[in-house]
């Protein structure tokens, strides 16, 4: 088994932050179990429930609960929370188990080369790497926290007596395949620079302009001024964007909860189901929405032709009657 090093991000940490032990365990197992070019799990190389409650053992030890290995309700619960805390996506399919990890970020620069181990790719100590592989890779993602492992209180950015820096990193026992490239899971090309889902400087820099307008367009449609774009609603808006929906698709979705009485209120509990984080929760959700908001244009499209016949000439048989004076 060889040792593979994973770096979370700020976004990641956020997020991971006041959650159970057990979430974390999840997470950092899917985080190595991830291809760094799509930011899917188990999209090529499967997984399956089993297989996470065998690396979520836990040896039993005097005083130790919850030891030994979960069930797999347990693990689907833990699944569960790491999809509400905006971790993780379940984006299974028929029987093959997938997630996407939409708060980690991609590395376009590994090699995409069957049997090649990506975390091998990933300088764990980036001041030491070479200029060839500089050249190649570029610098690490300004989003990126680096951790200094010493508690002093060295100025930032000095690097230590020894000349590296050290970074934070989360090592586990796990041993990794090669990573499954786009070509081969039919998972999209990454975007050009030039393109509007481009990520340059990571998600959150680039989705502000790109996630505000929809959001500004759900306030409106549901008389919401004062509701506030917090961290859950804008990962929800941004993942959904990520799974290829345009901003114009995500609109007609919120049309689509607007149109429905049941989410508007109308239902068994008298409550409201239209949150933005809702809507966009996952593709379904999307998908239900977006049928509902063409239900809506049919019905009003068949109320305006009965309105407004088609004053074009009539034709048929006609036969004139005349009353006897």
């Amino acid at each position: 088994m060889q040792a593979v090093a994973i770096r979370l991000e700020d976004a990641e940490l956020a997020a991971l932050s006041g959650q159970r032990p057990e979430l974390w365990q999840l997470y950092i197992v899917l985080r190595t179990l991830m291809d760094y070019h799509s930011g899917f799990v188990g999209h090529t190389r499967r997984i399956s429930w089993r297989a996470l409650q065998e690396a979520l053992y836990i040896e039993p030890g005097q005083g130790l609960e919850g030891t030994g290995t979960p069930t797999k309700a347990k693990v689907r619960r833990l699944a569960e929370g790491l999809e509400r805390a905006g971790l993780v996506r379940n984006r299974s399919a028929l029987k093959q188990l997938i997630f996407f990890l939409p708060l980690a970020i991609t590395d376009q620069s590994a090699p995409n080369k069957p049997g090649t181990n990506p975390a091998q790719t990933r300088h764990t100590h980036p001041g030491t790497s070479d200029s060839s592989n500089d050249a190649v890779c570029g610098p690490d993602p300004p989003i990126t926290r680096q951790v200094p492992i010493s508690k002093g209180t060295v100025k930032a950015g000095t690097p230590p007596v020894s000349g590296i820096r050290k970074e934070k990193t989360v090592l586990t026992h796990m041993s990794r395949d090669g990573p499954f490239s786009a070509s081969d899971g039919g998972v999209g090309p990454t975007p050009a620079p030039s393109a509007p889902d481009a990520r340059p400087d990571g998600p959150v820099a680039v989705r502000a302009d790109v996630v505000q307008p929809i959001f500004a367009y759900w306030q409106q449609v549901m008389a919401k001024p004062k509701a506030k774009l917090d961290a859950k609603r804008r990962s929800a808006i941004a993942a959904r964007l990520k799974d290829g929906y345009t901003p114009a698709e995500l609109q007609r979705a919120i049309d689509g909860c607007r149109a429905s009485a049941w989410h508007q209120g109308r239902n068994d509990r008298g409550r409201a189901f239209d949150d933005i984080a809702l809507i966009c929760r996952d593709a379904v959700h999307v998908e239900q929405f977006l049928a509902l908001a063409a239900d809506q244009h049919a019905e009003q499209a068949a109320l305006e032709a009965f309105l407004n016949p088609d004053p074009g000439p009539l034709e048929g048989e006609f036969h004139v009657v005349r009353s006897r004076p």
